[in-house]
């Protein structure tokens, strides 16, 4: 109503800004990569991450279903996103991504991409989540599904209708790997080993 967006009850993050990719920073304190693999009904998503004073910028470089390891492999030997923007991957840049998928985690090493599982625990979801509370977050415009989750992305809730300290485990493909990369860039906790970087 009065032209203004209205918000769902219960939301893990109620307040987000938006910005054109080309307004992202290209100064900051550190920048990083963090991927989430999904096939049939979850997609395989990649976010950028860049830190900037009290500024937490997202952009949504991948967000697609049915990708095989050797699609993933030649996505990012691409260079290009799904917007058509340059990715600007570095050699050697580490990509943070699911634990859950050692496989393709493997297979996307032997490509030449220093890919890191991501480090996951019994409170690690939260932790992510109290983690990315701590700054102010920028998501680009065209980054669609990403605003998307960020708009749906809500606690549990008690029958009565308040909130529980549990997430939804819907509208977070590109939350996850948001989590699993400034945990990363924050809190520096595992190092990538000895990588092969033949990109072929």
């Amino acid at each position: 109503g009065l032209g203004q967006l209205g918000t769902l009850a219960g939301l893990v993050f109620p307040k987000f800004t938006q910005c054109r990719f080309e307004d992202l920073p290209t100064e900051y304190k550190k920048k990083g990569l963090g991927m989430d693999f999904g096939f049939t009904n979850d997609p395989t998503t990649l976010m950028k991450l860049m830190i900037k004073g009290d500024n937490l910028f997202l952009h949504q470089h991948l967000y697609q279903t049915a990708m095989h390891n050797n699609d993933i492999a030649n996505f990012l030997k691409s260079g290009s996103d799904m917007h058509g923007f340059d990715m600007m991957i570095q050699r050697g840049e580490e990509i943070v991504a699911d634990s859950a998928e050692p496989k393709t985690i493997s297979d996307l090493k032997r490509s030449g991409f220093t890919v890191i599982p991501a480090l996951k625990g019994k409170d690690s979801i939260m932790n992510g989540i109290d983690l990315i509370k701590r700054y102010d977050v920028v998501i680009t415009d065209c980054s669609l599904e990403a605003v998307k989750e960020w708009r749906n992305y809500k606690w549990k809730m008690t029958p009565d209708g308040k909130p529980l300290n549990i997430p939804v485990d819907m509208w977070n493909h590109c939350v996850d790997p948001t989590r699993y990369d400034l945990d990363f860039l924050v809190n520096g906790k595992r190092r990538p080993g000895p990588a092969n970087f033949d990109f072929g």
